[in-house]
């Protein structure tokens, strides 16, 4: 028979394979045939029995791996550093106990700013204009009126 795993757990040593026209059949990691253990989603061919708890499958052979057989929690989020080309995950640099950019933890290559940092400093470069403007109207108006 072929079908598809449906789960497996290779902490536990078992899973199900689900066929298109019948139930669920349970699997021992003993039942697999060769060296590869199976994924979700593989398609796999094994022979059938009828045992107490339902049906079981033996010799189970893996026909085809799954795309979706890596499962998320293995996967490389990290990303590739421009400059030493080395995977990172980036570092945060904070000035002022807010987060100002990311760097690369092994070359201290810049990766990106942060847009929060970047409001914060144009407002604080508009505020000291325009408190340079205020100072200069002050003067200028304590010379017309002197």
């Amino acid at each position: 028979m072929k079908g598809k795993v449906r789960w497996f757990s290779k902490e536990r040593g078992h899973g199900y394979i689900a066929v298109e026209n019948g139930k669920d059949h349970f699997f021992h990691i003993s039942d697999v045939d060769g060296a590869d253990l199976p994924g979700e989603g593989d398609t796999v061919e094994f022979e059938s029995r009828d045992n107490k708890k339902g049906k079981r499958a033996y010799s189970v052979e893996i026909l085809s791996k799954s795309l979706h057989a890596v499962s998320n929690k293995y996967q490389d989020y990290r990303m590739t550093c421009n400059s030493c080309g080395r995977k990172m995950t980036p570092r945060t640099v904070y000035k002022y106990h807010r987060p100002e950019r990311s760097i690369c933890p092994f070359c201290g290559e810049f990766i990106e700013e942060y847009a929060s940092y970047r409001r914060h400093r144009v407002f604080q470069e508009n505020a000291l204009l325009c408190m340079a403007i205020f100072i200069l109207c002050i003067v200028i108006i304590s010379k017309i009126k002197g």
